[in-house]
């Protein structure tokens, strides 16, 4: 059980890092046609999306590390 419990918690975190990833990606191209529209409004708003991706990634990795033992 302890193994079945280990492999899902591995790919559940997997798939949030690859979900952050595709979207960060995303974001990245948002926020390029934004200050290429010079809105500023939403060039604020991609850059705290960005922002809120690449924190999410972090503590994923983090988790990912502190369960596992795991250095990324």
């Amino acid at each position: 059980k302890s193994t079945a419990d280990n492999f899902c918690h591995n790919l559940f975190l997997t798939y949030t890092l690859n979900e952050c990833a595709l979207r960060l990606i995303e974001l990245q191209e948002e926020y390029e046609e934004a200050v290429a529209s010079e809105d500023s409004k939403l060039v604020e708003q991609k850059l705290y999306e960005l922002q809120t991706y690449e924190s999410s990634m972090v503590l994923t990795a983090c988790i990912f590390e502190e369960s596992d033992n795991i250095s990324m």
